[in-house]
């Protein structure tokens, strides 16, 4: 009897590790395997005003794996997006001159909602 719980209880916890590195993994495999998986642009569009420029921030990402609270840090501005999944997402922002000067600073994400992954450019 104690036998078939242990039992159950080794296939139920491979279960939860499986599905807990999963993610992790074809994250890891996608981004080796096709090193620009992950692409960030911002192209301007025109001026708003004297010092601020409409722009389109395009995300290409070609995993199966979602991105979760993706925040990219221009130089004080935070730009959010709630999910991004395999293929193209854009988005109108308006931006300062200084933003795009400065360019990105920081880019932060979570694999599948599980992995917190920040990248910090100097």
């Amino acid at each position: 009897m104690f036998a078939t719980l242990k039992y159950a209880l080794v296939i139920a916890l491979v279960s939860v590790l499986v599905l807990f590195v999963a993610p992790f993994v074809l994250f890891i495999h996608d981004v080796l395997e096709n090193p620009e998986c992950i692409g960030l642009e911002i192209r301007p569009l025109g001026q708003v005003s004297e010092d601020t420029i409409k722009a389109v921030l395009e995300v290409n990402y070609c995993s199966e794996v979602p991105l979760k609270d993706l925040k990219i840090q221009l130089s004080d501005r935070e730009i959010g997006i709630e999910e991004v999944k395999a293929g193209k997402v854009v988005k109108e922002v308006v931006l300062s001159r200084g933003d795009l000067e400065v360019g990105i600073v920081k880019v932060e994400f979570k694999i599948g909602g599980l992995y917190r992954v920040v990248l910090e450019y100097r």
